[in-house]
């Protein structure tokens, strides 16, 4: 599969604006690229990337830190699928060690449920992000969409949201299980949350003993799912304590009809 990457301008999403990897539209042709909104961790420095691919149609085409295109002080990338079906679009960002004050941290925490953590003083913190989106291409603009395993494989991102059903062909008031990973594995009672662009509706929820929680698509159009943990990578009674916080997201526009779709295990 082939690809091109090319390099617009923009401005670089900023933590209060969520971590999202987020294309300018979620469906497209062979002919015409999209452009995609990355994530950084911070406003003042380029989004480093570790790994960044694309899976579609059977293929896939992987980056790495040595030959990622890098997004520019914009933070954007345009992409021309060439394949038709279901594009899965991931990276993670290279982890990155930053000093963050208070009033970050108790923001960061309370995004992940935890609103009673309130340090005193600045916090060392290994940022990991990972982000993907889900963008149907199609040769012919009025044929019918249909499901996608594409669209519910397991990416293998550090932080993951994966749908078990294709959210791309999910009607309004269809219900989206999805599982959620960190580095591989199901991540257990995490407070997740999607929410619909266009209204700002969000629902939140916890993930179960096996990683999975549900949402009622109840909106058509561009949905965020994500998640953000916050753990101690030193002992409690560390005067220096060090912490690690994750996100990890997905975007995906629901369409206003329900198609014929399938779950994956």
């Amino acid at each position: 599969m082939h690809f091109f990457l090319l390099i617009l301008l923009c401005t670089i999403p900023t933590l209060a604006a969520g971590q999202t990897l987020s294309p300018d539209r979620f469906e497209t042709s062979p002919s015409q690229p999209i452009t995609l909104s990355f994530p950084s961790p911070s406003q003042a420095r380029v989004p480093a990337i570790f790994w960044f691919f694309v899976r579609l149609a059977g293929t896939q085409e992987n980056r790495d830190s040595t030959n990622a295109p890098p997004p520019n002080p914009d933070g954007t990338l345009p992409v021309t699928l060439a394949l038709s079906g279901i594009a899965l679009i991931g990276l993670d960002l290279a982890p990155e060690t930053m000093q963050w004050d208070p009033e970050t941290f108790a923001a960061f925490a309370k995004s992940c449920g935890d609103g009673d953590r309130c340090p005193t003083g600045a916090s060392t913190v290994e940022r990991r992000i990972s982000a993907a989106t889900l963008v149907r291409v199609s040769a012919d603009a009025d044929g019918e969409a249909e499901s996608d395993s594409t669209a519910m494989s397991k990416a293998g991102l550090a932080a993951e949201v994966r749908p078990l059903m294709d959210p791309t062909v999910l009607g309004v008031g269809s219900d989206l299980p999805l599982r959620f990973y960190i580095d591989g594995e199901a991540i257990i009672a995490v407070r997740v949350t999607a929410t619909h662009k266009a209204t700002g509706t969000t629902r939140s929820s916890v993930t179960d003993a096996k990683g999975m929680a549900f949402f009622r698509i109840d909106h058509a159009g561009p949905w965020t799912v994500e998640f953000h943990t916050l753990a101690a990578l030193t002992a409690p009674t560390d005067p220096n304590p060090v912490w690690r916080a994750t996100s990890g997201s997905l975007t995906f526009a629901a369409p206003t009809a329900a198609a014929e779709t399938e779950v994956s295990q």
